[in-house]
């Protein structure tokens, strides 16, 4: 597959972006928190000068973390500042777990809370846009930025110790938070905005956020994280099938035969029921009850209902709200379908792309001209063009 410089630059970005923030920061201390980010930033300018179309390093990820961290080092001489560092490395190959455990320092400090720390996890260790966080979190963007912001300045005072904790024992006590952040990152990745990719699945993060989940199930052995980790790979599973021919192919009509079947059945092996449910369990359940399925009649979707109603209880969602009424349409149950979709509109922006396209498909009052002219405003604000042909073919796409 052939992109253009320019978004070969961003992919490297962002696959690398959270690899050399952790670095800096564990380095450099929670201080130059700030610097740190511009100087990844001018590593990025950089890059989009000096690479070449077809002439990329060998090692794009150690180019931008050696450009980053001597431009992170001239801005603090700069500033005429002291300042400690606890090791210069000058690679990021041995990084990989240096992100987890970024993540746990940051879940012991109380003064942030859950949302906000997702949130700042999501910008910096993985590079996920405000944009993107703003789609995922239902939040608007100004928001977002304040968060952050806040965060970032709650950091510098608080992040240095529990950083270089190494021997901490309350680990156990916090893998839900990080379970929910990997969750974060594959289901933003899975189902991108980003209109520069030609596919709506940004393939590299995805895969992170997998190998981080079986690096977080090998430490502590969890049986969440395996369900998340089945919960991926059932996903996973169906990405040779997601875009034919160029174009993009909604979970109901995909060929199974292009599902890969290593991946379904690693899904499977993972995927354990404990004596108390778990989300993850739950979600992986609802996934390969519809890869499995036979028939999609009424019986499938109220055994779907049922799932998604105690998954509900442990997880106050609007968008398992909107799933549920979608499967109510689906089984037939067009007074529940509605009675839904009226009850969760506070919760979403009226140009929200699931939304909008969930209430057009279920509701049967509006004239076929209606439904074309509620489209054309759907794909204003649509800039994937893979996308659009989805939506220009009026194909319902289920948000898997």
């Amino acid at each position: 597959m052939k992109h253009n410089n320019s978004f070969s630059v961003e992919e490297s970005f962002r696959r690398f972006y959270g690899q050399i923030f952790s670095a800096l920061l564990y380095q450099f201390g929670p201080e130059w928190t700030t610097a740190i980010e511009d100087a990844i930033q001018n590593a990025f300018y950089k890059s989009l000068k000096s690479w070449k179309s077809e002439q990329f390093p060998a090692d794009r990820g150690n180019w931008l973390f050696v450009v980053a961290k001597n431009d992170l080092i001239n801005q603090i001489k700069r500033s005429n500042q002291t300042f400690e560092i606890q090791e210069i490395e000058e690679s990021i190959s041995t990084k990989e777990d240096q992100r987890l455990h970024f993540i746990f320092a940051i879940t012991r400090i109380k003064s942030i809370s859950q949302s906000a720390r997702q949130l700042f996890i999501l910008k910096n260790i993985f590079g996920l846009s405000v944009g993107e966080l703003s789609l995922f979190t239902l939040q608007s963007e100004e928001a977002i930025y304040k968060s952050l912001n806040r965060t970032k300045q709650t950091l510098k005072v608080e992040l240095k110790s529990s950083l270089h904790d190494e021997n901490s024992n309350d680990y156990h006590g916090k893998i839900d938070l990080v379970e929910d952040v990997l969750h974060a990152v594959f289901n933003t990745s899975f189902d991108s905005f980003n209109p520069k990719m030609i596919t709506t699945v940004n393939d590299d993060l995805c895969l992170d956020a997998l190998a981080l989940a079986k690096n977080l199930s090998t430490k502590y052995e969890k049986q969440s994280t395996r369900n998340l980790i089945a919960l991926m790979c059932f996903h996973l599973a169906r990405i040779p099938a997601k875009i034919v021919d160029g174009s993009l192919v909604s979970f109901f009509n995909q060929d199974r035969q292009l599902w890969d079947e290593n991946l379904i059945q690693l899904g499977f092996q993972n995927l354990t029921k404990a004596d108390q449910l778990d989300k993850y369990y739950l979600e992986a359940l609802i996934v390969s009850k519809h890869m499995t399925a036979v028939h999609y009649d009424a019986d499938h979707w109220y055994s779907i209902i049922g799932l998604y109603k105690l998954l509900y209880q442990l997880v106050n969602s609007p968008f398992i709200l909107l799933n549920l009424a979608y499967c109510y349409h689906k089984a037939g149950n067009t007074e529940e379908s509605h009675k839904m979709i009226e009850e969760i509109k506070e919760f979403f922006p009226e140009d929200h792309l699931y939304y909008s396209m969930i209430k057009i498909h279920i509701d049967s009052t509006k004239t076929e001209f209606d439904q074309k002219i509620m489209l054309n405003k759907i794909l204003k604000n649509v800039d994937q063009e893979v996308r659009k042909g989805l939506i220009q073919s009026y194909f319902i796409d289920y948000r898997f």
